[in-house]
């Protein structure tokens, strides 16, 4: 993996930090203290400038904030001065990390989204045979595992400019375990630390270069079959004998994972063969305790996708369809039952609702929306349509 050196110079200059402080700003402009941050500003940019340069920078103590919405997470919150130096690194840190990142890495990816991952997921189960089963990992408090050795080991096999992994390190080991939620490069870091493990999981932790795991693993996979044949079709399969068996193994470790996502830490692996799915999702977990540290989440199950559909990201993906996730439909109606309430129309009602909407908009919702008198006629796309 080739490393980059010499970026400190890039980060080194007036403009960078401003276009780091318009980065950071955006959507914010509203906020008391980006006003005050704003008066003087040239001079605050400089004096930023001039302790990255200097190395003279020491991150401030974090403020926690513990939120409750279903989950309980820990968001940490920094001054707009930490928020901005570290911007200016990432304008450069960020594009080299992500280059490293599968295609089917999603998020603290500009354009690869939510939206963007559910996408994925639906042109990957165009192949309904493919994609029949599917395993959902999720890591345990994913950013609090990641340790800071092999966070900043993780970083060298990119970057090797001095000054910049001294200010990379300083901020890992500025969080007293893990890295903080709520902050941009952080975010960036926790999405890098676990690329290796992508391409590993699709080239299946290359088990073909060793020819003890090789046969290890295939005597498990014939073995197992035998043990889970529940069904005609699979009894049929195994009356083929013990070397198609094999054979077959051996053609699904040398096509890799071809459905393989992870948005953040929740992993997505699809395949046609549940046995052999159910021996990749031991060989990641192990992987990810062996290698990262990282607990997964014991709630996984492999299942056929027809069963109650991939649920990720607020969406649940079926091969035909894509549906709202039920705690997204239940908010959305008594949002709208609320305004109801108040005597609202239906217009208000919409405009009130327009983020809850428009997220609909991506599953197949038309029956839902309509049914809560939502007209999505008046989208200006729709409305532009029509007039021309």
């Amino acid at each position: 993996m080739k490393r980059r050196g010499h970026i400190s110079p890039l980060i080194e200059t007036m403009r960078n930090f401003e276009l780091a402080y318009d980065g950071f700003s955006e959507d914010k402009r509203s906020r008391n203290s980006v006003h005050e941050f704003e008066s003087g500003l040239s001079a605050r940019l400089e004096s930023l400038l001039q302790a990255y340069a200097n190395e003279t920078w020491h991150t401030s103590p974090y403020r926690n904030e513990t939120i409750h919405e279903r989950k309980t997470r820990v968001i940490s919150k920094l001054p707009i001065a930490d928020h901005v130096i570290q911007w200016a690194a990432c304008l450069h840190v960020e594009p080299l990390l992500c280059d490293t990142f599968i295609r089917r890495s999603c998020s603290c990816v500009k354009g690869r989204g939510t939206h963007d991952f559910v996408d994925l997921l639906r042109k990957d189960m165009q192949d309904n045979k493919g994609t029949y089963y599917y395993v959902q990992l999720d890591a345990h408090h994913f950013f609090q595992q990641i340790r800071h050795d092999l966070k900043k080991r993780r970083v060298r096999t990119k970057i090797k400019d001095p000054k910049l992994l001294r200010f990379l390190d300083e901020f890992i080991d500025s969080y007293y375990q893990g890295l903080p939620l709520g902050v941009k490069i952080s975010q960036i870091l926790a999405n890098f630390f676990l690329a290796g493990f992508d391409h590993e999981a699709i080239a299946l932790f290359r088990i073909r270069d060793d020819r003890d795991k090789m046969a290890y693993w295939c005597d498990r996979y014939v073995t197992d079959s035998f043990v889970t044949c529940r069904t005609r079709e699979q009894a049929e399969e195994l009356s083929k004998g013990v070397a198609y068996m094999k054979a077959k193994f051996e053609r699904y470790v040398s096509e890799g994972l071809r459905h393989y996502s992870r948005f953040a830490d929740n992993i997505v692996i699809q395949h046609e063969d549940k046995t052999f799915l159910h021996i990749v999702t031991e060989m990641a977990i192990m992987v990810l305790a062996r290698d990262y540290y990282i607990d997964v989440n014991k709630d996984w199950n492999v299942r056929p996708v027809h069963n109650g559909g991939i649920d990720v990201c607020g969406y649940v993906s079926y091969h035909d369809h894509r549906r709202l996730r039920k705690r997204n439909k239940v908010a959305l109606c008594r949002q709208v039952a609320k305004y109801r309430k108040k005597g609202l129309s239906p217009e208000e009602i919409r405009l009130k609702c327009a983020s809850r909407i428009g997220f609909a908009t991506h599953a197949d919702c038309r029956n839902l929306l309509r049914k809560l008198d939502i007209n999505m006629e008046k989208r200006l796309g729709t409305v532009i349509r029509t007039v021309k």
